[in-house]
């Protein structure tokens, strides 16, 4: 159940433990309702139905080779007459006994042929082609009909998610759209007088909307629809305007706005508007200040105003949310135990995520944090292969020491040393 709030009222509990808040979380939630779509528009999307094969594929027997469809029985009389040539798209007429038919790749096999021979195992000597092997065995270089896919078998099940290779062959047997579970829509919504749209004048006292765009393309990642909304003046009655604007997406993201300071109306905007909060912060370092909410059928996720902050509490809760919605496997991003190369000075209470670049040196994987730490420097994201997770029990780590790390970036594994 979600807690009311109440003007100016304060959740009486501490933050939630990290592990506790994605487990509410995920909980809660349940995929998309599928939808029809084109073929392309379902690529890296996970089927919603069983599709069966309306024809064969290769829909009739066809050449594996440029070269000659003849009898295997008449290639021992080595010099064949031409009777025509096939080309892909033709349909041949029957293949006189004793002769051969010049045939290209992916043409159809003219009926009394039963082998091709290659191109380079002949001598063609127009009107007639000579056979240079030994011997044709029936069968050869030929693809038979409903060898790849036969007519009414299941090419693709349902929660397959569909890559480049599924979707041609959705093309293949003729599907030109199947159902997919639904992306979510994501509307961002920034906060603040401080900030300004991308593209406008450098200005006193004010800071690029990097965070609206830098979650746009997260939210793209994890498979979902972003909606950017613009930026809300640091009014109550802006923030309610702004938020009734994105009541008909499935998730809101709002940057900013969420701590205690004297112009963070976030959550009594929330509240003046209908919705209802699960809980607000969490125990980490840095993205404490998360409020996790509902507003009617649109889920709510407060995320601070620093990059940094609102990078970490997307990735940790937004990003497996996002994937579950989407009905997409693994809504977590794989893990690595790594040993930290310099020391890291911590105390004990809140889960950190630190940044780090990534190596593998005689089979151990290095994490090298970042030399900035700052929670407003967007610039340490912009270079990390993963955020190393130090629990909350944990105090200052030394040089030597492992932790698990979120892996954000898999071409480390390439490119440094796996």
């Amino acid at each position: 159940m979600g807690l009311p709030i109440l003007p100016g009222q304060s959740i009486p509990i501490p933050p939630r433990p990290p592990a506790d808040a994605l487990k509410d979380i995920l909980a809660s939630l349940v995929p998309m309702a599928p939808e029809t779509v084109d073929i392309l528009a379902a690529h890296n999307r996970v089927l919603a139905e069983d599709v069966t094969a309306a024809v064969d594929l290769p829909p009739w027997d066809n050449s594996a080779m440029d070269g000659y469809a003849l009898r295997a029985s008449d290639a021992a009389q080595k010099r064949l007459p031409v009777a025509f040539t096939i080309k892909a798209g033709d349909v041949p007429p029957p293949l006189p006994a004793g002769q051969a038919a010049r045939i290209m790749t992916g043409a159809p096999i003219p009926s009394g042929a039963d082998a091709v021979v290659m191109r380079e195992d002949t001598d063609e000597t127009d009107p007639q082609v000579v056979v240079l092997g030994t011997s044709t065995r029936p069968g050869e270089n030929v693809r038979r009909r409903g060898e790849d896919v036969a007519a009414g078998s299941v090419v693709s099940r349902a929660g397959t998610l569909l890559g480049p290779a599924d979707v041609g062959l959705l093309a293949g047997v003729g599907r030109a759209r199947v159902r997919v579970s639904r992306r979510p829509t994501v509307a961002i919504l920034s906060t603040g007088d401080e900030i300004s749209e991308v593209g406008s004048p450098p200005h006193p006292g004010r800071i690029y909307n990097s965070n609206a765009w830098m979650l746009a393309a997260a939210v793209l990642e994890a498979g979902a629809q972003p909606r950017v909304l613009g930026i809300a003046a640091d009014t109550q009655a802006a923030l309610e305007h702004a938020l009734r604007d994105a009541q008909d997406a499935d998730v809101l993201l709002t940057i900013g706005g969420v701590s205690v300071g004297d112009f963070d109306f976030v959550k009594p905007a929330l509240e003046a508007v209908g919705a209802t909060l699960d809980f607000w912060r969490v125990a980490i370092r840095p993205g404490k200040p998360l409020a996790v909410g509902t507003m009617g059928r649109t889920r709510v996720f407060g995320l601070p105003g620093n990059p940094v902050s609102s990078f970490v509490t997307f990735e940790v809760f937004v990003r497996p949310a996002l994937r579950v919605l989407a009905g997409l496997p693994g809504p977590h991003r794989r893990r690595v135990t790594a040993t930290i190369t310099a020391p890291y000075a911590k105390k004990v209470g809140l889960t950190h995520f630190i940044r780090v670049n990534l190596e593998r040196v005689d089979g151990v994987v290095r994490a090298h944090p970042r030399l900035q730490q700052s929670s407003g420097a967007l610039s340490s994201i912009s270079g990390a292969d993963g955020l190393m997770i130090l629990e909350d029990a944990r105090g200052n780590v030394a040089a030597g020491e492992s932790a698990e790390v979120m892996v954000l970036r898999e071409a480390w594994d390439n490119t440094r040393g796996l």
